[in-house]
């Protein structure tokens, strides 16, 4: 902050150490006195030269005794040579199948990077499919920006290996099934290095899932009376959004403050009809809060599971949930933290 009797001077240097004032060669690029302007604030500029040097350059403002500082990062881009793919044979697969994929680097006037080396590194972490999808949405496993490295999981593997003289390598590695039922996001980047030393990389991502279908379940309401019957509705499709008709149990818990839900209070069973919905009538005697989970079996033996939406979609992360085509794969829904009725 500055006002109109107060001199500033404000001093630019560069340098990856970020000091003050530094340069790569300890140099002081700039100092100016800029006048203040309204609101007490100040404004200068500062151009950079075609061969200023790389790195971090800080500036610092003086006003008497005060003094704030900021700085900006210089760098070089260079347009890549080349490009790096990473095509999983299938991107949607059950927990327990082998994930394979194909590894390609071409350069951009069309001729493959024969032999260049590969590291490739795999990262496993917890898939969310969004609670709700409209008729016109789709599945895919398509790779979101956005969010860094936050949901980047686990890494599970890392291996190297060379490309031929196509510019393709194959890889192969294991999955395994989820001993919490959770779906499983497999990232898998590929860092190729060429005869010049330039590395480029690419990303690919696969849905391992725990079943073949999606239940989900919602109440019409999450505040009720005491004696009131909870109306929930059932929803069962694949992952191609199709309804699938099948059994499911319905299982109502107390959960009481600093202790584990207990044992199951009230069961029911029911169908989804041939368009993937039902209705379902939960008793509550009395007042508590109740986890209320509906759970099916899938043609392969999975017991599948789902708990009512807490009304946050944080957890639709960088795999997005679109419709894949149905000869790939269908991923389930993980299970949620569960959401709870109250009773009033």
């Amino acid at each position: 902050m500055a006002n109109g009797g107060t001199p500033i001077r404000a001093l630019t240097g560069g340098g990856r150490s970020g000091r003050r004032g530094s340069g790569p060669r300890q140099q002081r690029r700039l100092s100016q006195e800029p006048p203040a302007i309204g609101s007490g604030t100040i404004h200068g500029d500062f151009n950079l030269s075609e061969t200023a040097a790389l790195g971090y350059y800080s500036i610092v403002i003086h006003s008497g005794k005060a003094e704030v500082q900021g700085g900006f990062h210089v760098e070089e881009y260079k347009k890549p040579e080349y490009e790096v793919r990473v095509n999983p044979d299938l991107p949607l697969i059950l927990q327990g199948q082998p994930i394979q994929a194909k590894i390609e680097a071409r350069y951009y006037f069309g001729e493959p990077v024969a032999g260049a080396r590969v590291i490739y590194v795999v990262h496993a972490s917890r898939y969310w499919v969004p609670f709700a999808h409209s008729d016109e949405e789709e599945f895919s496993v398509e790779e979101e920006g956005g969010e860094g490295d936050y949901y980047a999981g686990e890494q599970i593997l890392e291996q190297s290996g060379q490309l031929d003289a196509q510019g393709k390598l194959t890889i192969s590695f294991p999955t395994k099934v989820s001993d919490r039922q959770w779906g499983l996001r497999y990232r898998i980047e590929a860092r190729v290095t060429d005869a010049a030393n330039r590395e480029i990389a690419g990303r690919g991502c696969v849905l391992a899932t725990y079943g073949t279908f999606v239940v989900l379940i919602r109440p019409d309401n999450y505040l009720y009376k005491p004696g009131d019957r909870g109306r929930f509705a059932v929803e069962s499709k694949d992952y191609e959004g199709k309804p699938v008709a099948t059994a499911f149990r319905i299982e109502l818990r107390h959960w009481r403050w600093r202790e584990e839900p207990g044992a199951t209070e009230f069961t029911t069973e029911g169908r989804t009809s041939n368009t993937g919905s039902a209705q379902a009538y939960v008793p509550l005697p009395q007042s508590g809060s109740y986890p209320v989970t509906v759970l099916a079996q899938t043609p392969e033996g999975q017991e599948v599971r789902a708990t009512p939406p807490s009304g946050s979609k944080a957890e639709s992360e960088m795999c997005t949930a679109k419709r894949a085509s149905a000869s790939r794969s269908f991923p389930t829904r993980s299970p949620t933290a569960p959401a709870k009725s109250r009773v009033f």
